[in-house]
């Protein structure tokens, strides 16, 4: 959930400052709504993230702490760690994009400036509490790698679901040369385009850092769901490509039902890449041969 959170978090910030901040003056009539119904979900995201850190502080607590024995110490413990730091700062980034998005939601311009800053700062907290930060060796590259694949997550993925929300909401905004769902398309692609490129890089990048040999992956539990988390990520891939040459000009010809259920499987898709993830993270690399 917080993976996910973290993701529309981003997703968020990422569509208003790439999408809507292109959005055509002589079309603003659905920019305050929309702006305010991105606020509202990036929001809504933040309040989950800071729900289940204190569930995930006292799980990871339970886990470390041996029978019969309290687990408030162990709690405390556990936030003097490296992984209790990244707790932390994502909390806190949390609070301030929680903050920021119902400024913004108010209309207060600041708030999505103050959403941006953390968004950078979210975006890091993974990489404090997972396999980059336990990197044996180029430690600082890991950790950045990590850094920038969450951050183009969320503004590829995230931004679709986004996108997704309000196409559903804007189906009534007509079709023709005006379609707002085929500007919404045409908006998001380069975005996507840019992302997704930058997010396989730091991938595999990543990847190369953190494993020793390719051939360690093969026989492992590891290997296994990242091999799952390619396969869904190509057909996440293949959707988009689908989208951004047929789906403005599907909108525009009045198909906005068909190309909406299409965004929907492609954001669901999206999801299912997600959560493949989450597994990756709380699964531990191959050791070396």
């Amino acid at each position: 959930m917080a993976l996910a959170a973290i993701v529309v978090m981003t997703g968020a910030i990422a569509f208003r400052w790439s999408v809507l901040r292109r959005w055509p003056a002589a079309r603003a009539a659905p920019l305050r709504e929309w702006n305010a119904f991105v606020a509202g979900a990036g929001a809504l995201a933040a309040a989950c993230v800071l729900v289940a850190a204190p569930v995930r502080l006292y799980a990871q607590a339970v886990g470390l702490t041996p029978a019969d024995d309290p687990v408030l110490p162990m709690m405390w413990n556990v936030m003097q760690t490296m992984w209790g730091r990244g707790l932390e700062l994502q909390t806190a980034a949390a609070l301030a994009m929680l903050t920021g998005l119902l400024c913004a939601r108010r209309n207060l311009q600041w708030g999505w400036s103050l959403g941006l800053l953390a968004a950078a700062g979210i975006a890091l907290s993974p990489a404090l509490m997972g396999h980059a930060i336990a990197a044996d060796s180029w430690l600082a590259a890991t950790v950045v790698a990590d850094w920038i694949h969450v951050l183009m997550a969320g503004a590829w993925v995230g931004t679709l679901a986004v996108l997704t929300l309000i196409a559903r909401r804007a189906t009534r905004g007509g079709a023709g040369v005006d379609s707002p769902i085929a500007l919404l398309i045409e908006l998001f692609h380069p975005v996507a385009l840019v992302c997704s490129a930058v997010l396989v890089v730091a991938g595999v990048l990543g990847l190369f850092l953190r494993v020793h040999s390719i051939g360690d992956l093969i026989h492992s539990s590891y290997g296994a769901v990242l091999a799952v988390k390619l396969a869904l990520t190509l057909g996440l891939a293949a959707l988009g490509l689908h989208h951004s040459r047929h789906g403005a000009r599907l909108a525009r010809a009045g198909e906005t039902a068909r190309v909406v259920r299409s965004l929907t499987a492609e954001a669901m898709l999206a999801a299912a890449v997600i959560a493949a993830t989450a597994v990756l993270v709380g699964t531990s690399p191959p050791m070396p041969s």
